[in-house]
């Protein structure tokens, strides 16, 4: 059952008995935003929080919403860390519990259009999913604005599958959508959340898109950064927790094996290799114009080799303009010399993007 901030059940008001969001005295806490626990509930060994695991999960399944699906302008990753309502802080508690946890813990979650989210709690995508009830909010509304019956739709580094369950929705039994994850770990979860919605008209590669047909190494983050693998070094204090052999295919080459004529949106993010995708999709792109919705981020094009100088390069010589999402309205606009940050949209002008 999917609650609304500010309705808190009775297991999870107990647990706000037990927190409070002051810092007050606790220099730490004050320097690190967290909540702390009241003085009668703090305790060196947190092994006494075991026998509530049980307890902790069924009110993280009672207190899930999920945010319209609408644009939010501003928004930023952890923007509702800090939102003082009893029923973000408790998230904020329980999911925070997870993670300290290393806890393999999921729950479900309620979305849009019928479907169901399965959550891991403690990571990255829970951490905004589940404490926010959004995730890349403007984006996925960019989407489902997007997106219509019969369309094919690709999703580079598909983790979880947020973006492929919204798609498979929006193009209906009439349309296709194609998901790509290299990881064995995100590529279970994508797997898992398929089965769960019985879609059907999603094909789920495990493989890494890129400029060349082969075999690389994939470094795989740790749990908590669950989705921020990567073909070159980690871009910030991300921890590695193994290397895994991938298949990498060039889209292009794929496309034409599958003798597939149609693509409408590729959604990119694949942590720094977005160069090396479009250049292995480079005649995809100039024969069928699909619009493109990617990661922008220089740290990580530089970590494995590339610059947002030749990204940029290559949307040009494609003839596809340059979109950011205004921080004023969430929604697309023109973007200026030089901006490079977020996410963006690289277009056709026959596509039609109405910028703000």
């Amino acid at each position: 059952m999917t609650k609304m901030p500010g309705n808190v059940l009775p297991q999870a008001a107990d647990l706000s008995a037990r927190t409070t969001h002051s810092t007050a005295g606790n220099s730490d806490s004050a320097s690190s935003g967290k909540p702390v626990l009241e003085p009668e509930a703090q305790c060196e060994d947190v092994s006494i929080w075991h026998p509530t695991e049980n307890i902790l999960l069924q009110a993280a399944k009672d207190i899930t919403f999920a945010r319209p699906l609408t644009t939010y302008p501003g928004w930023l990753f952890d923007i509702e860390w800090d939102n003082p309502d009893i029923a973000f802080q408790i998230r904020r508690l329980i999911w925070s519990y997870f993670r300290d946890h290393k806890s393999e813990a999921s729950i479900p979650m309620k979305w849009h259009h019928g479907l169901e989210l399965k959550l891991w709690l403690g990571n990255d995508l829970s951490k905004q999913l589940f404490i926010a009830g959004c995730y890349e909010p403007n984006e996925t509304a960019f989407v489902n604005c997007s997106l219509k019956p019969g369309m094919v739709f690709v999703d580079a580094g598909a983790n979880d599958g947020l973006y492929t369950l919204l798609a498979s929705r929006l193009v209906g039994p009439s349309g296709q959508v194609w998901a790509f994850e290299p990881s064995e770990r995100e590529f279970m979860r994508l797997q898992q959340n398929l089965s769960l919605n019985k879609i059907s008209n999603v094909r789920p590669l495990r493989v890494a898109l890129a400029d060349v047909n082969g075999e690389t190494e994939l470094a795989v983050a740790e749990d908590e950064h669950a989705g921020q693998n990567t073909l070159g070094s980690f871009s910030c204090a991300i921890q590695s927790l193994r290397k895994e052999t991938v298949s990498m295919r060039r889209l292009d080459d794929l496309f034409s094996e599958e003798r597939l004529n149609r693509l409408d949106l590729i959604k990119v993010d694949i942590e720094g290799a977005e160069t090396r995708l479009i250049s292995g999709a480079f005649k995809l792109l100039r024969n069928l114009r699909p619009v493109v919705l990617f990661e922008a981020s220089e740290t990580a094009l530089q970590n494995t080799g590339s610059s947002s100088t030749q990204l940029l390069d290559l949307f040009r010589k494609l003839g596809y303009d340059i979109y950011s999402f205004a921080s004023e309205t969430g929604r697309p606009i023109a973007a200026k010399a030089g901006e490079f940050s977020g996410n963006m949209i690289a277009a056709p002008a026959e596509a039609g993007i109405v910028a703000t």
